[in-house]
């Protein structure tokens, strides 16, 4: 019986999560659910693994290495699983950052590379198939961008730099003279720093 309860108070946790998460995605509530919801089912689970162990040797092993292959590919890269992989930090939209996309979504234009910090949801405020990145980089390719440019040592005329705007956060840029590299401001909200690269070669 407990374990039935455990495993029923977990699901209605993640459950009041993820109305926490369409009701206010920026409260951020649903992440302190997760924890003991996870917890309390870990709880069931290991119950019925134990059942099934016993039960169904073979089957409930062929379960454990499935689970295992998923886990070993998602955490291999940030490509599979780029919302929580530690080497380029979490990807957690706050509801300040939103309303600053929404201020920097008028200095976009069509057919631009458009490349946003882990915490603004820029492509999911704009007709994201007009601002397509012309060549697809991944999560991890383009955190090393955005670190790049951070540190002020990328190429303004590298072909996979010219004509892209980036949204960066102020607080982690780390050289002061990024702005004499080529770079245009178009947008500085004190939080947040747009950057506009140059189309073409001077």
């Amino acid at each position: 019986m407990f374990f039935v309860s455990a495993g029923a108070m977990g699901l209605i946790l993640l459950l009041g999560g993820l109305l926490s998460i369409i009701s206010n995605p920026g409260a951020g509530i649903e992440r302190y659910l997760t924890g003991p919801a996870y917890g309390l089912i870990g709880f069931s689970a290991a119950f019925s693994l134990m059942t099934l162990i016993h039960a169904r040797k073979g089957f409930a092993f062929a379960v454990l290495a499935i689970m295992m292959v998923t886990l070993i590919v998602g955490v291999s890269s940030p490509d599979n699983a780029p919302f929580e992989h530690p080497s380029f930090g979490s990807v957690r939209t706050t509801w300040q950052s939103t309303i600053e996309a929404y201020d920097f979504v008028p200095f976009l234009s069509t057919r631009m590379n458009i490349i946003g910090d882990h915490d603004t949801p820029i492509a999911y405020l704009v007709d994201w198939p007009k601002l397509r990145t012309e060549e697809y980089v991944g999560f991890e390719g383009r955190r090393k961008l955005l670190q790049s440019l951070k540190e002020n040592s990328f190429d303004p005329t590298d072909a996979i730099y010219m004509g892209s705007i980036f949204m960066i956060k102020s607080d982690e840029i780390e050289d002061p003279n990024l702005l004499n590299n080529y770079v245009n401001l178009i947008y500085d909200s004190g939080r947040h720093r747009g950057l506009m690269m140059p189309l073409s070669e001077r």
